[in-house]
């Protein structure tokens, strides 16, 4: 699990009026509610901004598809395992997730392609940690078995998000495609090269 900035609020994506994450990741093993994004708080379990695998522990083919789940500081579930049509977390096999949230309307790409949308009222989720590969919050876990890599964050949304998504797709890094530029105020503040790490395939 990598925790951002931790011990200093995370980056509170969650709390940004669009931003857009994108991340590849490869399953080692089949694996049921493991998160691969992940925003929640270290005094308490319920506020969370997730995307991960699927929650259905008794069928492998939904453990397989990617899965985005919030719940507010208030512990009222906003968006219930909200899951793609892909089941991209096959094992041995890398693939990319875009995730463009503008202020509560959601998209989700998959491998280049556009998956689904998916809504909630935006409100403040009062969340000061940020990892990858689990959630840190008052009681760790939902470690994700497998590697992640090539992780960019902009804090806006791409002019053409089908391009956008289907340039990464096709290999291109996160920190070169051009529609948008990445967010200097969130790359400073990872100090992480901008999250932008080569996938070995």
């Amino acid at each position: 699990m990598l925790s951002v900035n931790d011990g200093l609020g995370g980056l509170n994506l969650s709390s940004v009026p669009v931003f857009t994450l994108s991340i590849w990741f490869n399953s080692t093993a089949d694996q049921t509610d493991r998160r691969i994004f992940s925003e929640g708080s270290t005094t308490s379990n319920n506020p969370l901004y997730n995307l991960g695998t699927g929650a259905q522990a008794a069928n492998t083919t939904n453990n397989n598809k990617l899965d985005f789940f919030r719940r507010t500081v208030g512990g009222t579930t906003t968006n219930n395992h909200e899951q793609s049509a892909e089941t991209p977390f096959e094992t041995g096999t890398w693939h990319n997730a875009i995730l463009i949230d503008n202020s509560g309307s959601v998209d989700l790409y998959v491998d280049g392609s556009f998956s689904r949308s998916f809504f909630y009222t935006d409100t403040d989720l009062s969340v000061n940690t940020t990892t990858f590969g689990g959630i840190l919050r008052a009681v760790p876990g939902q470690g994700f078995t497998g590697n992640l890599d090539d992780i960019g964050i902009w804090n806006e949304a791409p002019a053409d998000p089908a391009a956008f998504a289907s340039a990464i797709a096709a290999g291109a890094a996160a920190n070169t495609v051009p529609i948008p530029e990445p967010a200097t105020a969130v790359l400073s503040a990872l100090t992480l090269g901008a999250l932008a790490f080569r996938r070995r395939r």
